[in-house]
């Protein structure tokens, strides 16, 4: 009702001045009226000049209403003009990974953010903020709770290093199962057991990869190495760890008659001339190498297993606890003359087989496969350079590992 009464008795100033012009006019000629006797000829009033301040009078009346007009128009194009630019850039929200900290204007309205929100972004990344990890992105008051919990998982933050973070996946759905309490060696235990026991997957998954990499728990506290282990679950749990004394040790507790020490725990003879190959060496063919022992031979077969092959002699460095010094001594008796790796096909893999290749997170993986679902075959390894998760130091070191045929 106000927004109908502004609209047709709204004046401007020159309007008013006109309508009080008008009302003097009228009095006046209510007053000559009143005062000239009705006996005058009307012969004494200037016809001419009443006929033109009357036309006068009724361009002024037609020039005020055909202001209003316009004026009502416009403000009805501009309000309805404004909903259809609304709703044309209301398109289907395309969810792809991002960086906030270098994504533009229209990377954010593409993900389906408003105008507003993206500008709101942009703006504070114009005054020197900066989003350091995937919770920064809620400091953006604009933007929606279902915005945020929809885009998430697609978030990737580069630091100055051009190492990507991990995406923080915010968990929204609890499963709730019941905790089963029982003995359990962290050597062997699946992940379906680390998660009976009350373990998160991503706790249950952080100690398989441990494993994978070579690393052993010796002792109930080495499982407070799983930096994803909270300190109640170990205290819930540090009473069920059973891990199981070593052949090798329980035999050294034996009487000398009865000792039987395993092949695996044998001395192996160092020899300073022995050429290994390290694609093709056993355990027993590394332990010849001054500095490796029974346990770090067999995490080095087991992370070439995983590797798919060693390419190179640094990527010893990379096998847990195995030290630089270690590999000086070692490095002119290693050969790499067998040269075969075990590639993934990036048409026929799954993010299960991906995710558990080293150089490769479950996010990462998750991507790749999402990309090829989009685009098609990969036809060539370039392709993933168009993967945001993947920094180009990861693509670098993953490539000699796939293969598009």
């Amino acid at each position: 009702m106000k927004s109908f009464l502004k609209t047709y008795f709204y004046y401007t100033a020159s309007e008013l001045r006109g309508i009080l012009v008008l009302f003097i006019l009228i009095l006046i000629m209510m007053l000559v009226r009143f005062f000239v006797p009705l006996g005058i000829n009307s012969d004494g009033i200037d016809n001419e000049k009443f006929q033109t301040l009357a036309s006068q009078i009724e361009v002024q009346i037609a020039e005020n209403e055909l202001a209003n007009a316009n004026r009502y128009a416009n403000n009805y194009q501009n309000k309805y003009a404004k909903k259809e630019k609304e709703i044309a850039t209301n398109q289907p929200a395309q969810n792809f990974y991002f960086n906030p900290n270098t994504a533009t204007k229209s990377d954010f309205e593409r993900l389906g953010l408003s105008r507003k929100t993206a500008q709101s972004i942009l703006n504070y990344r114009n005054k020197g903020g900066q989003f350091r990890k995937v919770a920064d992105f809620k400091k953006i008051y604009t933007l929606k709770d279902e915005d945020f919990n929809r885009l998430q998982s697609f978030i990737t933050i580069e630091n100055q290093n051009n190492n990507y973070q991990k995406t923080e996946r915010v968990e929204t759905e609890a499963v709730q199962q019941v905790v089963e309490l029982f003995e359990f060696n962290p050597n062997d235990a699946t992940k379906a057991d680390f998660e009976k026991l009350g373990l998160s997957g991503k706790t249950a998954q952080s100690i398989l990869n441990y494993r994978n990499k070579g690393g052993e728990f010796r002792k109930a506290e080495d499982l407070k190495k799983i930096y994803t282990l909270k300190a109640e679950d170990f205290e819930r749990l540090k009473n069920y760890i059973n891990i199981p004394k070593k052949e090798a040790i329980a035999a050294i507790e034996k009487p000398e008659n009865e000792r039987e020490i395993p092949s695996e725990y044998n001395y192996i003879k160092k020899s300073e001339t022995i050429i290994i190959d390290l694609n093709t060496a056993t355990i027993e063919d590394l332990q010849q190498l001054k500095g490796i022992g029974a346990g770090f031979a067999k995490r080095i077969v087991e992370y070439r297993n995983s590797l798919g092959g060693f390419i190179n002699k640094s990527q010893l460095l990379e096998v847990y606890g195995f030290q630089k010094t270690t590999l000086e001594i070692i490095e002119a008796q290693l050969s790499l003359k067998n040269t075969k790796i075990n590639k993934i096909n990036l048409n026929m893999t799954d993010v299960e087989i991906l995710k558990n290749h080293p150089y490769l997170n479950y996010k990462q993986a998750n991507a790749i496969i999402k990309y090829r679902k989009q685009h098609g075959d990969f036809q060539s390894l370039e392709k993933l350079n168009k993967i945001y998760a993947l920094p180009k130091a990861t693509i670098e070191k993953i490539k000699p590992y796939l293969t598009t045929e």
